[in-house]
C-alpha cells in the first residue's frame, strides 16, 4: 500500500500538482537563509543576493527535486515524443515513406505468419490434437504408404492397447433425391465411434451408435450443419427427418457442429455408418479405409509406433499371402495435415516474409542515416550544450515509435485483403482439404506477432542512426562537415547495402524456384482439350438400376439427348474425370506374397467419342479401332469384355 501511494504522489507531482508546494519550500529555505545573514550584520541590500548564492541554483535544486519525487522517464519520454511529432511535421514525405515501407513488410510477413500458424500450427481444432494419430499401411520395402483393408482394420482395433479409440473411415460421394433439384454431395462412410474419436459431439441430436454400424442395420445419417439449415430447413425436431440418399432412406439422428471440419475428408456434408459386409470384411487384398486413432494418456506416439508394429508383425506371420513386407505407418493428425498442405512450403513462404520485412528495415535504416548525417551539426552543438547522448538516441527513437500505429494498422489491412485473395484463388474443389476451409483471417495471434515484429523493426533500423549519433566525435564534426559525411557514415552505409543485398539474395532464391514451378505447371501440356470442354459428374442409384443393360440404356439416352443440343459439337463419357479426384487401378505381377514384383496402373472405361471430344494429339488416333466402337456415335462404354 505503501508503493502505491508512492506511485500517487509521484504521478499528481508529474502532472505539475506539487509544483506549489515545492516553491513555497524553496522560498521558505531563501528566507531562512536571509533572515540569518541578516542576524549576522549583512547588509539589508546584500542578504538576499548572499542567501541566494548560498543556497544554490534554485532551477537546478528544483530540478533534482522533481526527479526524486515524480516519474520522470514519462515526463522526459512524453516530451521526446513531442519532439518527434514536430520532427514528422517538418517531414511528412519521409513519414509517409517509412510507413508505407514498413507496412508493406509488415503485411507480407502476417500474412504469411497467419497461414503457417492456421494452416500447420494450429491446424487441428480438436481437444487434445497431441493426442490424435492417423494410420496408414506401408510397404516395407518400397516405403509407400496405402489405404487399409477392412479386415487388417478389425485385428488392428481388437489388438490394439495404446490408444483409446480407433475408428476408420472413407470419402464418398451421395446422390441426395426426393427434392426439388437433385444434389450430388460430398461426405463419408466412418465407424461408429469416429466423432468420439474427434472429440467432437454433435450440435443437435445423437451419435452414431455400435448398433448403427452393424450389417442390416437401419439406415442413418449424419449432416453438417450448413446442410441442414439450407436443405432441411433448420428445423430443430429432427423427428421424421429423412433423407433419401442412392434411392435409400436414410433418418438424420444428429446435426455436427457449425465449426465441425475434417480436413483430411474435404467438404463433407453427410456422414452415414460404414456397416462392413461380410465380403469386405473377408478380402484383406483391397485397401480402401483411412484410420484415426486417439491415444491413451501418457502414450506418446513413438511408444505407439512400437505398439502397431508389434501388431503388423503378428499380421504378417498370421496371413504371409496378403500381409508379407506390410507395416504401418503412424504419425500425429497435425503432421498428416500438414504433409497435404505442404508445411514446408509454408515454413519457406513465412522466411521469405521475415525477410521482405529485414529489406523494408534495411530501406527505413538507410532514409533515417541519411537524415541523421544531415543532423550531425545540430546534435554535435546539443552535445556540447550539456545533452546527454542517451537522451539524443530516444529522441530519435521517439519519432519511429510515433510512426508505429499507422504502420501497424496499415500492415494488417494489408495482411486481411492478402489473406482474402489467397482464399478467393484457391480453386472450390481444395478449399475443403485446407484447414478451415482454405480461409485466412486476422486474429488476435496475427495481431500480437504483428505488433512484437513492428517494435523489433523500429528497433532494428533505429539501430544505424542511434549508433552514428553515439560515434559523434565533437572536436571533429566541424571539419567532416565540409568535407562530406565522414568515413564512419560511409562504413554504416556500406554495411545496409551489403545486408540489402544479402536479404534480397535470401528472398529472391526461394520466390523464383516457385515462381518457376508455378509456370512450368500452368505451361504444361496435359496431352489433351482444355478449352471449351465441361463435365458433369453423376451416379446412378443402384436400387434402380441393377445391371449393365439398365445404365447402358440409361447412358444411351442420355448422350443421344445432350448431342442433339445446338451448343454441343461433341459428347463421349467416361468413368473417371481426367486428373479427377476418384480413379480405379488394376494390380498385376507374380503372387499377393512377392508384393514388391507387383505393380497397379489406374484403369478407367470410356466411350470413344469422349476421347475424340477431348483428346487432339496423334497418339490418341488409335483409340477409334477399340473394341466395336469404329463410329463416333457409338455410345457403349468401352473396354467391352474381350475387346482389345
Amino acid at each position: 500500500m505503501e508503493s502505491l501511494a508512492t506511485f500517487w504522489r509521484r504521478l499528481q507531482a508529474l502532472a505539475g500538482g506539487n509544483d506549489r508546494d515545492l516553491d513555497d519550500e524553496l522560498a521558505f529555505h531563501l528566507a531562512m537563509r536571509e533572515a540569518k545573514n541578516r542576524a549576522a550584520d549583512v547588509p539589508a541590500d546584500q542578504a538576499q543576493a548572499t542567501a541566494k548564492r548560498q543556497f544554490g541554483n534554485v532551477a537546478k535544486i528544483k530540478e533534482a527535486c522533481r526527479e526524486m519525487h515524480t516519474l520522470t522517464f514519462l515526463e522526459t519520454f512524453w516530451q521526446d515524443l513531442r519532439y518527434g511529432a514536430r520532427g514528422l511535421k517538418h517531414n511528412p514525405m519521409l513519414a509517409l515513406i517509412v510507413i508505407v515501407t514498413l507496412a508493406l513488410g509488415i503485411g507480407v510477413s502476417s500474412c504469411n505468419f497467419a497461414i503457417l500458424n492456421q494452416w500447420v500450427i494450429e491446424a487441428v481444432s480438436f481437444p487434445h490434437p497431441d493426442r490424435l494419430v492417423v494410420l496408414w499401411e506401408m510397404d516395407t520395402r518400397k516405403g509407400s504408404i496405402s489405404t487399409i483393408p477392412a479386415p487388417d482394420y478389425l485385428d488392428w482395433k481388437r489388438e490394439n492397447h495404446v490408444m483409446e479409440t480407433l475408428s476408420a473411415w472413407s470419402s464418398s460421394e451421395f446422390s441426395v433425391t426426393g427434392g426439388e433439384v437433385p444434389q450430388r454431395i460430398s461426405g463419408g462412410r466412418v465407424s461408429a465411434d469416429f466423432f468420439r474419436t474427434l472429440g467432437v459431439r454433435p450440435f443437435l441430436g445423437r451419435d452414431f451408435l455400435e448398433s448403427d454400424d452393424q450389417q442390416g442395420a437401419a439406415h442413418v445419417a449424419l449432416v453438417s450443419y450448413g446442410f441442414w439449415r439450407e436443405r432441411l430447413g433448420g428445423d430443430p425436431n429432427l423427428a421424421g427427418a429423412t433423407l433419401k440418399l442412392g434411392g435409400e432412406s436414410y433418418a438424420v439422428v444428429g446435426v455436427m457442429p457449425d465449426d465441425f471440419h475434417f480436413t483430411l475428408m474435404g467438404r463433407a456434408n453427410i456422414w452415414v455408418p460404414l456397416a462392413f459386409p461380410d465380403a469386405d470384411r473377408a478380402d484383406r487384398s483391397a485397401g480402401w479405409l483411412q484410420v484415426v486413432g486417439r491415444l491413451n494418456p501418457g502414450i506418446t506416439p513413438a511408444r505407439a509406433r512400437e505398439a502397431v508394429n508389434v501388431i503388423a508383425s503378428n499380421l504378417e506371420k498370421a496371413y504371409p499371402e496378403t500381409n508379407t513386407n506390410t507395416g504401418i505407418q503412424l504419425e500425429t493428425l497435425s503432421q498428416e495435415i500438414g504433409r497435404h498442405v505442404g508445411n514446408q512450403g509454408m515454413y519457406t513462404g513465412f522466411v521469405v516474409g521475415i525477410c521482405i520485412l529485414l529489406i523494408a528495415c534495411s530501406n527505413v535504416a538507410g532514409l533515417y542515416l541519411a537524415r541523421t548525417l544531415s543532423r550531425r551539426k545540430e546534435m554535435t552543438m546539443r552535445l556540447a550544450l550539456g545533452a546527454r547522448r542517451g537522451r539524443l538516441a530516444r529522441q530519435l527513437l521517439s519519432e519511429n515509435i510515433l510512426l508505429l500505429p499507422a504502420a501497424i494498422g496499415l500492415g494488417l489491412a494489408l495482411a486481411a485483403e492478402a489473406g482474402n485473395w489467397v482464399t478467393a484463388v484457391i480453386p472450390y474443389e481444395n478449399r475443403g482439404y485446407l484447414p478451415n476451409y482454405g480461409r485466412i483471417h486476422v486474429d488476435l495471434s496475427t495481431m500480437i506477432f504483428a505488433l512484437l515484429i513492428s517494435v523489433l523493426s523500429v528497433l532494428l533500423f533505429s539501430l544505424a542512426p542511434i549508433l552514428e549519433g553515439y560515434k559523434l566525435n565533437l572536436t571533429g564534426v566541424l571539419k567532416e562537415i565540409g568535407s562530406g559525411t565522414g568515413t564512419r557514415g560511409q562504413k554504416l552505409r556500406k554495411t545496409l547495402v551489403v545486408a540489402h543485398v544479402v536479404l534480397a539474395l535470401t528472398t529472391l532464391v526461394p520466390t523464383g524456384l516457385m515462381v518457376r514451378f508455378l509456370i512450368e505447371s500452368l505451361s504444361q501440356d496435359p496431352g489433351f482439350r482444355t478449352d471449351h470442354v465441361l463435365t458433369a459428374r453423376l451416379s446412378l442409384p443402384a436400387t434402380a438400376y441393377k445391371d449393365e443393360v439398365q445404365w447402358r440404356s440409361f447412358y444411351d439416352r442420355l448422350l443421344e439427348g445432350v448431342r442433339a443440343l445446338p451448343q454441343v459439337e461433341k459428347v463421349g463419357a467416361s468413368q473417371y474425370v481426367p486428373f479427377g479426384r476418384y480413379n480405379a487401378t488394376v494390380t498385376f505381377g507374380r503372387s499377393r506374397r512377392e508384393r514388391w514384383r507387383r505393380w497397379s496402373v489406374t484403369t478407367g472405361r470410356a466411350t470413344c467419342a469422349s476421347f475424340r471430344t477431348s483428346f487432339t494429339a496423334p497418339s490418341f488416333s488409335p483409340v477409334s479401332r477399340c473394341c466395336n466402337c469404329t463410329t463416333s456415335r457409338s455410345t457403349s462404354l468401352c473396354p467391352k469384355p474381350g475387346s482389345d
